[in-house]
């Protein structure tokens, strides 16, 4: 991965991206692809040691699976076949009806990063390994100063905030790294090989793959996945030939939907075909545009009542690892409970808990607990010294739902601060897989282009 060490001068236009992952690299790649600006300077700062991978595409082994095909997994929203290709360049058997490693996915969106290192305007793009700890505003230059954990500040023209999914800090009132294991670490799944039993905290994607990871580092033992709806991600049926998006209303009717009649209108068509797969790949391109014109206590709702159904519905997973979470079932090992966790203590015997369902109330000792029980939303409440840094100065305001954040509009700077990915949740919803992230790179480089061609005031 390209990196430095030097210092970074400034140059007629920087644009610094603070995060490396998923988000922060689909940006810099439409940057570079769509920003025309001369002598433009794009640095992505991550404090890994390699960008382009975040949590999502660095798993503990090849075993996790991307939850979307090959077809599906370009980078570029104008390039569908970019994915498919760069698979191909390594294996020529690979078709677009596969679901490929995520450590894979990690590495295809590295040489992309390589690949446009430069472009035919004289732009170029940095790699820095290094934290971002704080961001302050010069009205005199109307430039940002990026505070570095570890080297001098970057003075920006422009700074996206692509901060991916923020870890919990705290859960069920304890500690979350002194308490629970984490599932995106290899060596949970090695110390727990041994263990006769697991607690996993959640019950979505992430609890999947730390029940494949588990199963694969040798774990035999029983599980018990514990979350507030108790279900499990549905499985990806066979592509068919579906008539879901002929059914559906005029766009312009979505959009003005309250949810209690776009909730009849899903499960009214679905009960028709058989099927939610085909009803919601059409439903896809207008979900953000839904989400917008919900009103706020339709939000609330949608987050209480109906978040649990729509999710298991909406992320999917190979079939594979449905049917070894129903093997698992079937043999005993696997419990799926609705419940809370009211409390937890870790000891050098295990993990020892208290779990009420339907009313009633449990206590068990696990020889471990795995937290996948979702990103934090509650900005106040991570442990990020740059979003703790920016928060209590007004630069960004938590969003009234505990999604995400919001640029303070009339912040000094704002107009030349950007989000992207996750963050964006509060005001999007649908912005967690890549290809709604790749849409909004395409609209932010695109607002970037539009921002340095407009006059000075």
């Amino acid at each position: 991965m390209l990196q430095t060490n030097a210092c970074i001068s400034m140059t007629p236009t920087t644009i610094v991206i603070i995060g490396g992952g998923c988000s922060g690299t689909l940006a810099a790649l439409q940057i570079m692809r769509r920003v025309s600006q001369p002598a433009l300077d794009v640095i992505l700062v991550e404090r890994a040691p390699t960008a382009a991978r975040g949590l999502a595409y660095d798993p503990p082994s090849d075993r996790c699976k991307l939850n979307v095909l090959a077809r599906g997994m370009s980078a570029f929203p104008d390039e569908q076949d970019s994915f498919l290709e760069w698979m191909r360049g390594h294996d020529p058997s690979v078709t677009g009806d596969e679901f490929i490693s995520r450590r894979l996915y990690g590495s295809y969106l590295q040489d992309l990063l390589r690949l446009h290192a430069t472009n035919q305007n004289g732009a170029s793009l940095r790699v820095i390994s290094d934290e971002v700890i704080d961001l302050l505003f010069r009205a005199d230059t109307n430039t940002w100063d990026v505070v570095l954990k570890d080297r001098p500040a970057l003075s920006a023209d422009y700074c996206v905030l692509a901060l991916g999914n923020l870890r919990r800090v705290s859960f069920c009132g304890v500690e979350v790294a002194s308490t629970f294991y984490d599932p995106y670490k290899r060596e949970t799944y090695e110390s727990l090989s041994r263990a006769d039993s697991l607690l996993i905290l959640g019950s979505g994607l992430t609890a999947v793959d730390s029940v494949i990871e588990a199963e694969g580092s040798g774990f035999r033992g029983s599980y018990t996945m514990l979350s507030r709806h108790g279900r499990i991600p549905l499985p990806h049926e066979p592509p068919g030939d579906s008539q879901s998006s002929r059914q559906l209303p005029s766009p312009e009717s979505l959009v003005g939907l309250s949810l209690r009649s776009l909730t009849k209108l899903v499960v009214s068509l679905a009960r028709e075909q058989g099927s939610s797969q085909g009803l919601i790949i059409a439903l896809r391109p207008y979900l953000r545009e839904i989400w917008r014109n919900f009103s706020y206590l339709d939000k609330r709702r949608f987050l209480r009542h109906v978040r649990p159904i729509w999710e298991i519905h909406r992320h999917r997973i190979p079939k594979s690892h449905y049917d070894l979470l129903e093997t698992l079932k079937r043999d005993g090992r696997l419990t799926v409970l609705a419940g809370h966790l009211k409390q937890i203590r870790r000891d050098s015997n295990g993990a020892h808990v208290k779990i009420e369902t339907r009313g009633a109330f449990l206590e068990r000792s696990f020889g471990g607990a795995i937290l996948c029980a979702g990103p934090e939303g509650e900005l106040n409440r991570v442990g990020d010294q740059l979003v703790k840094n920016i928060l209590k100065r007004g630069v960004i305001k938590m969003g009234p739902l505990g999604l995400g954040g919001e640029v303070v509009e009339d912040a000094p700077g704002s107009s030349r601060l950007f989000m992207i990915g996750p963050l964006q949740r509060e005001s999007l919803w649908e912005i967690t897989a890549v290809r709604e992230i790749r849409e909004e790179a395409v609209k932010l480089a695109d607002r970037l282009a539009r921002g340095m061609t407009a006059p000075t005031q």
